[in-house]
């Protein structure tokens, strides 16, 4: 899940204000206060995909040697595939020991290893813009360079393919404007809060006149989940028509002065 900046936010909520309706004088004026949600769905057009690059050695040294060389490798074919150097972000080297007791189940590579060893392991963040969901091209081919210059996609523990979107769960999608997403499901909030406030009040007899008041909800935007309770075929075909899909959403409690 994304979250707005709170300098994105305190923009977003002076923007509710400015040109609108002045708040009333007369306290005494009756009132209808409602709470809306404002949701937007938006196309995926940036990606955020993490690798892990690694190199063993009987040394600490000899690992962080070997490893330097692989990130070499691998940032010339970033480079190569028009991946800028402010949108890959390297964390530090961790050193791993292992025993070949440790490795005793993983394909007999226990008895190829030393006595002790030593892995150099970087985690490396890239960052891909343009990209078009569901069929995400330019980050599949990105992918293909990566791992021919070594690196190793990180999965998490959900396995290859995350279990609410049919993406590789080293890949995590998100959009490039959140602001804007995040204005639309502001408008879209109100929207929803004018026409329930006018329908409450016409069920008193009374009309809407203007808003008063407004608080908003921290906006949020994530990327969208199945629905588990719903039938299996209606799954699947809900699952590829929002398979990409950002929800930008933020709670609205509005005040609206009513009449008789």
């Amino acid at each position: 899940m994304f979250k707005t900046s709170s300098a994105v936010f305190a923009g977003l909520l002076c923007l509710v204000f400015l040109g609108g309706p002045a708040a009333a004088q007369d306290a005494t004026q009756p009132t209808i206060e409602v709470t809306a949600t404002g949701t937007v769905f938006v196309d995926a057009d940036m990606a955020h995909l993490d690798f892990m690059i690694k190199h063993t050695a009987q040394t600490a040294k000899e690992a962080r040697d070997g490893n330097k060389k692989a990130i070499t490798k691998f940032m010339k074919a970033m480079r190569k595939a028009g991946i800028r150097k402010k949108d890959i972000t390297l964390k530090p080297v961790n050193l791993l020991v292992y025993k070949p007791q440790d490795l005793r189940y993983m394909d007999g590579l226990a008895p190829k290893l030393p006595e002790h060893h030593e892995t150099a392991v970087r985690l490396v963040r890239v960052q891909v813009r343009g990209i078009k969901a569901p069929e995400l091209p330019n980050v599949w081919r990105l992918v293909d360079a990566a791992m021919a210059a070594g690196a190793d996609p990180v999965r998490d523990t959900r396995g290859y393919y995350s279990v609410t979107q049919a993406i590789p769960t080293f890949i995590t999608l998100d959009i490039s404007d959140q602001h804007a997403a995040t204005r639309k499901a502001i408008k879209d909030g109100f929207s929803r809060a004018k026409e329930e406030a006018s329908y409450s009040a016409g069920l008193a007899g009374l009309k809407l006149k203007g808003l008063k008041d407004a608080k908003l909800g921290h906006p949020t935007i994530e990327l969208i989940k199945r629905d588990i309770s719903t039938g299996y075929n209606q799954r699947l075909s809900q699952d590829y028509s929002m398979l990409g899909k950002i929800k930008a959403s933020v709670a609205i409690t509005a005040t609206y002065e009513v009449s008789p």
